[in-house]
């Protein structure tokens, strides 16, 4: 929320808060260090007491925040995050020995904002899944193999755009999950008259913890509570062509603009003149086939609406080891303007060719795992100052499997 609020990217709120963090740490140390150079430690003494309890919590938050260890249990993570940094608030004030002065205000300011936010923060999601005549939204649970889709009619319609994420609480999945939040990325929508979406969809892979308990579940039904939408728009606008380069599960943060850049053109009244000059290209890289049904209906209305200025290509890359390769393009389910390879995609022969034939700025917007980010960064780089690069607030994990996210059992699949 407080990214929305500031306008920054999830990614850069997240950078600072980290630095904070950091920041608080090296402190609390040098703190440690110079206090005990001048006072002998005496653990009968209650302002040493908070401050060991204090320093033992810090600690704490740095070995709770170490990538590994938050990988383990992502909602374990997360409340021992907020109940340890409420903690240290605590002992840090009962350590003060002056409570009115400058370092007490500080610690009620930061207190008063944390507890403002948290006001307005329960305020929204009232008003959010409340509205006259309306209960909890409903979602539709669809499962695909290896991903789930959830498709709700909103009790308080807005107007979605490109890019929102939302938070999703489902009380009936398990049990204690009414205290588990977890954002999906909006996909798809229906507008009504008024431009509001009276339909949404969402979508996420199958991967350990809520997810899999998701798509594990019995129900085809379920009440859900929504926070958002959050989410940093991309203006398409200015770009005659874009290029977006998903992976895995990223399709689901690049769809949506997919769906924005069609309409949008779609609407311009001088159609003849945009559509010469506009376009845009998808490009996504999945390990499996079947991935591909993910999206497929959606993709295939995209390209109905787009049948007349066809300013839509899609290229899907498919990774299997060459034992398993079939080179059988019937298996996939391919509409018009789509071609189907096996193997990781040239990004740079894409960029090459589109620069050629654009003849204004080009975007290109990646949602995909570290190492495609990173290739596409130095190709940016690289690039004239007509290509401009836009990162997701959503960038998936590594696509390997552990013991903690196995493969989905196709057993367990109800087909979409």
């Amino acid at each position: 929320m407080a990214a929305d609020v500031f306008g920054i990217s999830l990614p850069t709120y997240r950078h600072f808060h980290r630095t904070f963090g950091m920041m608080s740490v090296i402190q609390s140390i040098l703190h440690v260090a110079f206090a005990l150079q001048n006072w002998a430690f005496d653990l009968s003494n209650r302002l040493h007491q908070y401050g060991l309890m204090s320093a033992t919590a810090i600690l704490a938050l740095l070995i709770l925040a170490l990538p590994w260890v938050r990988q383990l249990s992502y909602e374990f993570f997360l409340k021992g995050h907020t109940i340890l940094g409420i903690f240290v608030v605590g002992v840090t004030w009962l350590h003060l020995r002056r409570r009115r002065g400058i370092d007490g205000l500080w610690l009620i300011g930061g207190l008063g904002a944390f507890l403002l936010n948290l006001v307005v923060h329960v305020l929204f999601q009232i008003f959010r899944n409340s509205a006259a005549g309306h209960s909890l939204a409903l979602a539709d649970v669809v499962k695909h193999e290896d991903a789930v889709e959830l498709t709700f009619r909103p009790p308080r319609p807005w107007k979605v755009y490109a890019g929102q994420y939302v938070y999703v609480r489902a009380p009936g999945v398990r049990s204690l999950s009414f205290a588990e939040s977890h954002p999906f990325k909006i996909v798809w929508w229906e507008r009504g008259p008024d431009g509001k979406a009276v339909s949404i969809s969402l979508l996420a892979q199958v991967r350990s913890g809520f997810t899999r308990a998701l798509y594990g579940s019995p129900y085809n039904r379920l009440r859900i509570l929504l926070d958002g939408p959050y989410g940093e728009q991309n203006d398409l606008k200015g770009y005659s062509s874009v290029v977006l380069v998903a992976t895995g599960i990223g399709i689901a943060a690049q769809l949506s603009y997919v769906k924005d850049f069609v309409e949008s053109t779609l609407q311009m009244e001088d159609q003849e003149l945009s559509t010469s000059k506009k376009r845009i290209t998808l490009i996504w890289q999945m390990e499996e086939e079947y991935h591909e049904d993910w999206i497929c209906d959606w993709m295939d209305k995209l390209l109905n609406d787009d049948d007349k200025f066809t300013v839509l290509r899609y290229s899907l890359y498919i990774l299997r080891s060459e034992k398993t390769i079939s080179h059988d393009s019937q298996k996939v389910h391919v509409g018009r303007r789509g071609k189907v390879f096996y193997g990781k995609p040239n990004i740079k022969s894409v960029l090459e060719e589109e620069k050629s034939s654009c003849s204004g700025r080009l975007l290109l917007s990646v949602s995909a795992d570290p190492e495609t980010r990173d290739e596409v960064r130095s190709l940016v780089l690289a690039a004239d100052d007509t290509v401009d690069l836009k990162e997701s607030d959503y960038q998936p994990p590594h696509g390997k499997r552990g013991f903690w996210a196995p493969k989905a059992e196709a057993r367990n699949l109800r087909t979409a």
